[in-house]
């Protein structure tokens, strides 16, 4: 069982460099990496997503990772929303893989799955 994380709202749009920020003013970016649609040709790199993902926890700001929050200018730690909707089993598996393997345990922690298939 996974865990339910509640992103604060409203969320109001981000401006260049963010998705949107949450009811409390922390910065997010989304990521949707998709897998190759059945009968296609595999096009799935776990690096490539995941350096994707990577880049937007390590991004350089002051500290690398930050953002300015919302209200309070200082910086927050950015957050990615990975939507898993459009990744068949084998490439989800891959990604996190790569994932755990890269990542330090905070920057895992600064990322919320979501996937809208029930």
């Amino acid at each position: 069982m996974t865990a339910k994380v509640e992103i604060k709202g409203p969320i109001k749009r981000g401006p260049r460099g963010i998705e949107f920020y949450d009811g409390d003013g922390n910065p997010w970016d989304v990521k949707a990496p998709p897998s190759a649609k059945p009968g296609k040709p595999d096009f799935f790199d776990p690096e490539q997503s995941g350096k994707s993902i990577q880049s937007e926890l390590r991004k350089k700001g002051i500290p690398h990772g930050t953002y300015p929050h919302e209200s309070s200018g200082k910086p927050a730690p950015r957050r990615v929303i990975l939507d898993s909707t459009y990744m068949n089993e084998k490439d989800h598996k891959s990604l996190w893989q790569w994932l755990d393997k890269n990542l330090t345990k905070e920057e895992l922690n600064r990322i919320v799955e979501v996937n809208t298939k029930l």
